[in-house]
């Protein structure tokens, strides 16, 4: 018994039928489309170095467009998280946790 027959035989119409396979057809062109953009929009992840408003630093950082985010290391040994945009080409600028400004340059 076919897919068609089953579903007339359960009280369906043909309309209904096909109209529910371009439903489930419209659905699955949707999750492939999101899927394979999804797989685009990835980080790029990069190290980095520069001054702030402490001094020398440097540290890995994730870029996502426009946008960088990432952990820094400050001469002193200590951690902070780095939040900032693309100022030109290879260059950044942001702060950390603390609102210290860092201007850094990808190595």
């Amino acid at each position: 018994m076919g897919i068609v027959a089953f579903y007339l035989l359960h009280g369906g119409s043909r309309l209904s039928y096909y109209s529910s396979c371009i439903q489930a057809r419209k659905k699955f062109i949707f999750y492939l489309f999101i899927l394979h953009f999804s797989s685009i929009a990835h980080a790029t992840d990069y190290d980095v170095s520069g001054y702030g408003d402490d001094g020398y630093v440097t540290g890995n950082i994730d870029a996502y467009g426009d946008s960088v985010d990432g952990y820094i290391y400050k001469e002193n040994g200590s951690q902070v998280y780095f939040q900032g945009e693309w100022d030109g080409y290879g260059e950044i600028e942001g702060y950390d946790e603390n609102g210290d400004y860092y201007h850094l340059e990808v190595d």
